[in-house]
């Protein structure tokens, strides 16, 4: 939780005015969890793809749609940093997506992916090849936009890292 909200509940806030629709990606043993069952879920249909596995499963449910994939464990996201990369879709591109401040790769899981390039990971995955969305990314013809506030792609994986950047008082920081 960051100021008394779950990470999970602050991501779907920053995007239900932008997009029609907000579903929250789980893997299957996820679909009985309290917080989770507040919305809607799309539920992982190949085991153990992480966050591959949530954009097959985007795809399959919407395979016409265009995707937006924001990672709920970003602490400092706000809201302007999703409304940009909104407004910077370029649907001439495969993708949109951040460029990481760490050695500029992009950033797969704020993006906003096109049909088509969905339906060629698809094609990946069905060929048993590695499935990674940033190696995606990195062969694709993408729309680049750098962070215009520094930390917000920063992202918490475990409980020590929450607790480090509580400590060091960079919660204070986050905006709301």
């Amino acid at each position: 939780q960051i100021q008394g909200q779950a990470l999970l509940e602050r991501m779907v806030s920053f995007l239900e005015p932008l997009v029609k629709e907000v579903y929250v990606s789980v893997r299957e043993d996820q679909t009985r969890d309290r917080l989770r069952r507040r919305f809607r879920l799309l539920v992982d249909q190949k085991a153990n793809l992480g966050p591959a596995g949530g954009l097959l499963a985007a795809h399959g449910h919407r395979p016409d749609a265009a995707w937006l994939v924001l990672a709920c464990d970003l602490p400092f996201m706000d809201g302007e940093s999703i409304r940009l990369l909104v407004r910077s879709r370029n649907v001439g591109k495969d993708a949109t997506a951040y460029r990481s401040i760490d050695g500029g790769l992009p950033e797969p899981l704020c993006a906003i992916y096109e049909p088509d390039t969905l339906a060629r990971f698809g094609r990946q995955a069905g060929a048993d090849s590695g499935l990674s969305p940033r190696g995606l990314l990195m062969d694709a013809d993408v729309e680049y936009i750098e962070p215009v506030r520094d930390r917000v792609l920063f992202n918490v994986n475990t409980p020590d890292d929450l607790s480090r950047i509580q400590n060091e008082g960079d919660v204070r920081r986050i905006e709301k």
